[in-house]
């Protein structure tokens, strides 16, 4: 089984406001960077050292077939999920206003 393909539960661990009008969220278990802008939406995607290292390692071992090309930060981008008061959506949403 490719764990890319089925992953385990996921949540935001760190969450800040950068100098270039961006937010920066850091996942708990993959340590993958996302930086949205103020309408949550995604702008960009980047592995952490921890997840470059642990990809390598499970590659290697067989326990990942999925490339780290382009596509897969795409579609990566096209999961993510927003909580918007009553249900997750995977449109940006904010379950109140700032």
């Amino acid at each position: 089984m490719d764990i890319a393909e089925n992953p385990p539960m996921e949540s935001s661990c760190d969450i800040s406001f950068l100098k270039n009008r961006r937010i920066r969220v850091i996942t708990c278990v993959s340590r993958i960077y996302y930086e949205l802008d103020f309408g949550l939406r995604i702008l960009d995607i980047r592995p952490s050292t921890l997840f470059l290292t642990k990809y390598a390692e499970y590659s290697g071992s067989g326990k990942i077939k999925t490339p780290l090309t382009p596509e897969y930060w795409k579609s990566l981008a096209r999961q993510a999920l927003y909580w918007n008061g009553k249900e997750w959506v995977s449109e940006p949403a904010m379950s109140s206003p700032w």
